[in-house]
């Protein structure tokens, strides 16, 4: 029963810690005009010179189409270019513009914004613990492997 109430109780703070950081990105976003899923296409972008539609859909978990028109619709935006693929003429490959730097620039402003309003209305006090347990969150978190490696 002990190890019940405790995942139950993790599962909860999981959910309402995510649902607290989707509130805050999905704000600054919404600022820029962006959807989260759009905002998060421009995340996986950053440093890349081109990726192909089948990574948009794996890293972002949707389906082909949804790809597809997120794609298009990044394209119609300015934040991307069509490239041809070197290697494999029937695959698109996509570059991002210079739009994509500017816009991220943007955001981090933005969330460090969101960021300073929360961390401002902290006590001290709660500011340290705050770092503290989230220090201790990740050493936990960083000895979990949620994926099979390869």
């Amino acid at each position: 029963m002990e190890k019940e109430i405790s995942l139950n109780a993790l599962s909860n703070y999981l959910k309402e810690f995510h649902k607290f950081f989707h509130s805050a990105v999905s704000t600054a976003a919404r600022e820029e005009n962006l959807s989260l899923t759009q905002y998060r296409f421009l995340r996986l972008l950053e440093g890349k010179k081109e990726i192909a539609l089948k990574e948009i859909k794996k890293s972002l978990e949707i389906n082909q189409s949804s790809a597809s028109e997120l794609a298009e619709r990044m394209l119609k935006a300015g934040f991307i270019e069509k490239s041809e693929n070197k290697n494999d003429k029937r695959y698109t490959l996509y570059k991002p513009t210079a739009k994509v730097k500017i816009k991220l620039a943007n955001m981090n402003k933005k969330f460090e914004k969101i960021s300073n309003k929360i961390f401002n209305s902290l006590s001290e006090d709660d500011k340290r613990k705050l770092i503290k347990n989230f220090e201790e969150i990740m050493k936990i978190l960083n000895k979990i492997k949620l994926t099979e490696e390869k």
